[in-house]
């Protein structure tokens, strides 16, 4: 087991960074997922509290799965424009969701924004590697 994460965290295979993706997006979504339900519980709109939560996310996610995930030295400045396209596709989808499965369905907001977490995860992780971070 150690030297699987060894390699894990130091080669950049697919593996490697699908391991990665998903060690910093638990990190990373679990904090956010505290703010989100703190500021629900507080009494904020729960598509008001994943959009703070999306724009307070969105540089860390940024700087950790460029430099973490995909091991990637290529110029910030030409992956930020599409990181950030890419981030608003993926809030479009969880606000639609939301939306959809809270507002229409009558589902309880916290399973349905748990639920898309893990979907936006597996977009952006295809997204990110095939268009922003991708190996030249």
């Amino acid at each position: 087991m150690r030297a699987y994460l060894s390699k894990s965290l130091t080669q950049n295979t697919a593996a490697a960074q699908l391991f990665r993706f998903a060690l910093v997006g638990v990190i990373v979504n679990a904090a956010l997922y505290g703010i989100y339900l703190a500021l629900t519980y507080f009494g904020m709109g729960p598509k008001t509290a994943a959009t703070l939560t999306y724009v307070l996310g969105l540089y860390v996610n940024f700087l950790a799965h460029k430099k973490i995930t995909f091991i990637n030295a290529s110029s910030a400045r030409r992956q930020w424009a599409p990181f950030i396209v890419l981030s608003l596709l993926v809030y479009a989808v969880n606000i639609g969701g939301l939306y959809l499965l809270v507002d229409k369905v009558g589902f309880p907001h916290q399973a349905v924004q748990a639920f898309m977490i893990v979907l936006c995860a597996a977009i952006s992780f295809v997204l990110q590697k095939t268009i922003i971070f991708k190996a030249v």
